[in-house]
């Protein structure tokens, strides 16, 4: 098992890709993926075909499951919703420490949280875009972070996770997204965007709503 310190800066200069489970996943071509510096967060490498760097949750069960051989998985060594600690993980799984062992709330801010390992935020998505800071990305590219609807659906097609959850769940990350964004940039002097699959803002007649 590789330390947590051992990932330092393994792709300094790079460009790295984040993948959420957001609906405009679904309009990204797997292949597209294919010799990328990629973080898949939870299922979303997994269900939409194909092979991450890295697999990152703040869950134990889901990296047991989500996890690809040629994959490294990440998570934390005490897990959020048990708290038990994992011993002894196999050899591509990573843990890293954080003095948090429960659900960030509507108030999160990075700015205000001390550091572990990986800022532990209100969703996997924040830990994945640390970890590709800490991996030395200079530049992150995030897929599937919608914070919102596209033709009425939050995820990508055959995600586990059920879909349209209260917009007010969605609008608390769309601001701590903002947030760590500025974290991020402020720390490590890095560009983050997001990819919109689509030819331009017009989305190519599909509709979007985002969450207030």
């Amino acid at each position: 098992m590789k330390s947590f310190d051992e990932l330092r800066l393994n792709w300094h200069g790079e460009t790295a890709w984040v993948v959420g489970s957001g609906s405009t996943l679904g309009y990204v071509k797997p292949r597209v993926f294919h010799g990328k510096r990629v973080i898949s967060v939870n299922h979303s490498a997994q269900v939409h075909g194909f092979t991450p760097s890295f697999v990152f949750s703040h869950y134990h069960s889901i990296i047991r499951d989500a996890l690809m051989p040629v994959s490294l998985g990440v998570t934390m060594r005490h897990d959020t919703i048990t708290g038990y600690e994992w011993v002894d993980p196999p050899i591509n799984v990573v843990l890293f420490d954080t003095p948090y062992r429960s659900p960030a709330g509507p108030d999160w801010d990075p700015f205000a949280r001390p550091d572990g390992d990986l800022l532990y935020g209100s969703t996997s998505l924040h830990g994945a875009m640390h970890l590709a800071c800490h991996l030395g990305a200079a530049s992150v590219i995030l897929v599937g972070a919608d914070c919102g609807w596209v033709d009425g659906h939050d995820r990508i097609p055959g995600y586990p996770q059920g879909e349209n959850p209260p917009e007010s769940v969605l609008g608390i990350f769309e601001r701590h997204n903002r947030r760590m964004k500025q974290w991020l940039q402020e720390r490590y002097d890095v560009d983050i965007h997001s990819l919109n699959p689509f030819i331009n803002l017009n989305l190519e007649g599909h509709d979007f709503r985002g969450a207030s």
